[in-house]
């Protein structure tokens, strides 16, 4: 395998409980081993869901979680959601949520 881009929903068990089939502890232990154990290149893409996993402190909770347990130089992507085939009920995330401008 050359490289990953891992999935990262949220950074909370209560995000994932409700609107994942999966769990926080084992993405997380997968990042950390593709990182540590494997010479692939590393990318993770989290999608954005307002009033979900958008709020400043689980954002910054997610790019500190990087910081701290992989290294600042593997790529975290932020996408927008938006309502295509589930959670119709959904609003688009607006693109207030992104980074403030300078």
């Amino acid at each position: 395998m050359d490289a990953a881009n891992v999935d990262p929903k949220g950074l909370t068990e209560d995000f994932y409980h409700a609107l994942c089939p999966g769990e926080l502890a084992p993405m997380l232990d997968t990042l950390v081993w593709l990182k540590r154990e494997t010479n692939a290149w590393l990318e993770a893409s989290t999608l954005l869901i307002h009033d979900h996993n958008d709020s400043e402190e689980e954002v910054g909770a997610l790019c500190a979680w990087f910081a701290r347990n992989l290294d600042p130089d593997v790529p975290l992507h932020f996408t927008a959601f938006h309502p295509d085939f589930k959670m119709l009920d959904v609003p688009p995330t607006p693109p207030s949520t992104g980074p403030a401008a300078p």
